[in-house]
């Protein structure tokens, strides 16, 4: 039997989630949508933690590229509750693909530069692009 690789396992008005079985990582990929808020966001996110359960993965990606903002309160929120749990569930790595808006990176930035990664047990890297963060979480 061959496995699929890559499977479409939701879908909103925001986010596509993904369960690659081969390398066995849940993906969240943002769709760009314009108006987005702070509830769809942490809605999106929870039905990713969701899937990571159910799949039973150690590994994330998250390319959120195409969305044109994401709060403040959105990402403590993410820092301080979500990925916590995440972590919880037995996450160890996590991919993540920047949203191009110079606003939005610049929040993740100082956001994330406050979290010691180590310190929690899992790794967290930046990347340009989805592919090149897909072939970094296969390789975990």
């Amino acid at each position: 039997m061959t496995m699929i690789a890559r499977e479409q396992v939701y879908e909103d008005g925001i986010v596509r989630i993904y369960w690659d079985g081969r390398a066995k990582y849940v993906e969240l990929e943002g769709k760009g949508a314009a108006g987005i808020t702070g509830a769809q966001v942490r809605a999106s996110l929870e039905r990713l933690l969701e899937v990571v359960k159910k799949k039973m993965s150690r590994k994330i990606m998250a390319d959120t590229a195409k969305m044109d903002k994401i709060d403040v309160e959105d990402l403590l929120w993410m820092e301080t509750d979500w990925l916590p749990r995440c972590l919880k569930a037995g996450v160890k790595y996590v991919a993540v693909v920047p949203p191009k808006s110079l606003g939005s990176h610049m929040a993740l930035d100082k956001l994330t530069e406050k979290v010691d990664p180590g310190a929690s047990g899992h790794v967290r890297r930046f990347f340009p692009d989805g592919e090149t963060a897909r072939e970094w979480l296969a390789k975990q």
